[in-house]
């Protein structure tokens, strides 16, 4: 990952968090449960910051839940939160 996150620190901190050993079996572990916006910039698990969207996965494995940002969502999940943050901003601009 360039631009300040740093996949390899993620990928050490969803793994202490996981039964597996594997990333890629680790990944399947992992649920997105909530999102939600910060009222002050956070740092991701991967050492971004700031981050402002914020995506609470779940593992059922270990029932550990944790927040990343929505850029670490999105690449390490697969899952793009992005639209669904992008899909907020517009409702709350037009609320018709």
């Amino acid at each position: 990952m360039g631009d300040g996150y740093n996949f390899q620190q993620l990928k050490a901190a969803i793994l202490a968090l996981s039964q597996a050993a594997d990333l890629e079996v680790a990944k399947k572990e992992w649920r997105l449960v909530d999102i939600s916006e910060a009222d002050e910039p956070e740092t991701c698990l991967c050492g971004h910051f700031p981050i402002i969207e914020l995506c609470t996965i779940a593992n059922a494995a270990t029932a550990k839940s944790v927040d990343v940002g929505n850029v670490c969502m999105k690449r390490f999940l697969g899952f793009r939160s992005d639209l669904i943050f992008q899909s907020l901003k517009r409702v709350r601009a037009d609320l018709t």
